[in-house]
């Protein structure tokens, strides 16, 4: 009787090839460190549309105990990890909630980008979010915020400090996959809100509902 081939192939073979080999370091960099890979990633993102599964949410389940998820919105897929039900995984040190400040400025972000839904791509300059602030539906509420009072004109000192926290904000949800900046310089505001910021949509349900409520206990500066 001869004997039967109970040899299985790795889980892990995958990591042989060649092209996994060149670009995975960065992915998995990526991934772990929060960002969301968007077709702008490119070799990364193809990488993934290839051994996503089972192969690479496998590698994620078992070395980590995170899962790899795939969205779709508006027509554009983007990958992400995120936590079991009940469990923060094995990197809970490399996850933070983000800032009241980022959430707001992420709200109003979202904001615009619905309101763009038949513009692509969705870029913004730094005269669209001022814009947005003294002339929206929501200029009140904006001022308050920020200003701490509704005055029909603001020093430029004043809008600098404003600026500042949209731009470290921008900076942030650059590294995590939902912007892509376009500005050449330093100090310019110029980016492009991508379709994976539908990710924060769905972890920040509440304050996006309750936003009048939820900013009424926030102190920006």
């Amino acid at each position: 009787m001869e004997h039967e081939n109970t040899t299985q192939k790795s889980p892990y073979a995958f990591l042989s090839n060649p092209s996994v080999q060149r670009y995975f370091a960065d992915l998995n960099l990526d991934l772990l460190q929060g960002k969301h890979i968007t077709a702008d990633d490119y070799y990364s993102y193809q990488l993934l549309r290839e051994y996503y599964e089972p192969e690479l949410k496998q590698y994620y389940k078992e070395l980590y105990e995170l899962i790899l998820e795939k969205a779709t919105f508006d027509n554009s897929t983007y990958f992400y990890l995120d936590f079991p039900v009940d469990s923060k995984g094995r990197l809970s040190n490399r996850y933070r909630e983000l800032s009241e400040q980022q959430v707001i400025i992420g709200i109003i972000l979202l904001k615009m980008y619905y309101d763009m839904y038949f513009k692509y791509p969705k870029e913004l300059f730094w005269e669209d979010i001022k814009e947005e602030i003294e002339q929206s539906e929501l200029k009140d509420l904006y001022k308050k915020l920020f200003f701490e009072e509704v005055r029909d004109f603001y020093t430029d000192k004043e809008w600098e400090k404003v600026q500042e926290l949209f731009r470290r904000t921008i900076n942030s949800f650059t590294q995590l996959g939902w912007i892509k900046k376009l500005s050449k310089g330093k100090e310019e505001i110029h980016f492009q809100l991508k379709e994976s910021i539908h990710r924060f949509a769905e972890l920040y349900k509440y304050e996006i509902e309750e936003f009048p409520q939820f900013v009424s206990k926030i102190k920006l500066f």
